[in-house]
């Protein structure tokens, strides 16, 4: 079975290197966006744990009040 061509051509070699530096432009393209959607997720839930909800804001798990339409209130 044939591994790889053997081609030692100019056109060969160019376009292995064209092929290593778009693979390593990549890499470090992932690596610095990696680290600043980690930085950004940290960033989205220490503000979010640090600031109180605003007035008039439902609690997670409350009933919802009833919609505009409805035929009637809730009797509790």
């Amino acid at each position: 079975m044939k591994r790889a061509h053997n081609d030692k051509g100019f056109g060969s070699r160019l376009a292995r290197v064209i092929g290593m530096l778009a693979a390593a432009g990549a890499g470090i393209f992932a690596f610095t966006q990696i680290d600043s959607l980690r930085r950004y997720i940290g960033i989205r839930r220490m503000s979010a744990s640090k600031h109180p909800t605003p007035p008039g804001t439902i609690e997670p798990g409350a009933p919802a009040p009833p919609r505009w339409g409805t035929s009637h209130w809730p009797v509790h």
